[in-house]
């Protein structure tokens, strides 16, 4: 018996009748035609498959536009099957590659939209001399199974073009979005910048102990600038103000717009962290060569001390890290001098 099947050959041994040249095929997905039932194969069918089993071959199936190789005979489709009637006798002919098969056969096209495999020669002839019915050819298998796989990797394509896009995207809106996740949730340490003051948060708490704030800089891989804070650390009571500067220096020949993210360490000490006026995530334009000075003004909350779980922080960084937004046009840079 042949392979034919869905994977498990076990399970497909009754797709075709006794009596008929049996070919083999990889799998149900590469089947043109289903090859159903004279009335001898329904109780083939009936005696070997489970009833469910037969109404999900028959209903999963559709009818296959077919043509007549002998004139004189007629097709007609009733309930998505083919039947032949007033068939008289005569030869039919087939041209190559194309299919004979005996008009008592009922014909269907699985729903997959599959295709006869181009390895088997399969050509059922009619033992009686009857006119058949002429089906798809090989070549017509092989374009439909071509035509498959350039949709197949057409869509490949489109899908790897638009995650490229997606990710373009998400690069460009990565630092708007971190900024406005952070100063929701106040993830990594995010700082606050106030706006209003409250008198006593300006008021440096005499029982505080003084803490040491830490400094540091930096610029991503593809930023051409060079970005350093101008102090290592100050010491800073909670309530007292403080400024500080940072550097940033354009290396290039060609105008440079960057913005800076930041975050406190520990994260837990970031809700403490209170920015009066500050540069972070705007955007920074540098001519070429130029070099500015950047300004940080800010405050601890005195309310650090009131919280048990910042007992034992005696030390903060701030930390501010410098990306390139974009490219600036030649014309742009010559507009700036």
């Amino acid at each position: 018996m042949p392979n034919i099947g869905y994977g498990s050959n076990k399970k497909t041994r009754h797709l075709l009748p006794n009596g008929f040249l049996k070919f083999v095929v990889n799998n149900v997905a590469e089947l043109e035609v289903l090859l159903m039932h004279n009335r001898k194969y329904c109780a083939e069918i009936a005696h070997n498959v489970s009833g469910r089993k037969r109404r999900e071959i028959i209903e999963r199936a559709e009818q296959l536009n077919v043509r007549v190789t002998n004139p004189n005979a007629r097709v007609r489709a009733e309930e998505n099957e083919l039947t032949m009637s007033d068939v008289k006798a005569g030869a039919g002919i087939p041209e190559p590659g194309e299919i004979d098969m005996h008009p008592s056969l009922l014909l269907r096209v699985a729903r997959h939209g599959a295709s006869l495999s181009t390895s088997s020669s399969l050509r059922l002839l009619n033992p009686a001399g009857l006119g058949g019915v002429r089906c798809i050819s090989k070549r017509a298998a092989e374009e439909a199974r071509r035509e498959s796989i350039k949709q197949r990797n057409r869509r490949a394509v489109m899908y790897l073009a638009g995650t490229a896009i997606a990710w373009v995207g998400i690069s460009y809106a990565a630092v708007p979005l971190y900024k406005i996740f952070c100063q929701m949730t106040g993830f990594g340490g995010t700082t606050r910048r106030v706006e209003e003051f409250v008198a006593d948060k300006l008021t440096p708490r005499e029982d505080a102990k003084p803490i040491r704030i830490t400094f540091d800089g930096g610029v991503s891989a593809n930023m051409p600038w060079v970005f350093r804070p101008q102090q290592r650390d100050l010491l800073l009571v909670p309530g007292e103000t403080a400024l500080a500067f940072y550097t940033a220096k354009n290396k290039t020949d060609k105008a440079i717009t960057g913005v800076a993210t930041y975050n406190v360490f520990p994260p837990s000490a970031g809700v403490y962290f209170n920015k009066i006026q500050c540069f972070c995530f705007e955007e920074q334009r540098l001519k070429p060569n130029e070099e500015i000075d950047m300004p940080v003004f800010f405050f601890i909350d005195p309310e650090i001390c009131d919280d048990p779980s910042m007992s034992g922080v005696h030390n903060i960084t701030l930390s501010y890290t410098f990306f390139k937004t974009d490219d600036v046009s030649e014309d742009e840079v010559d507009g700036d001098d």
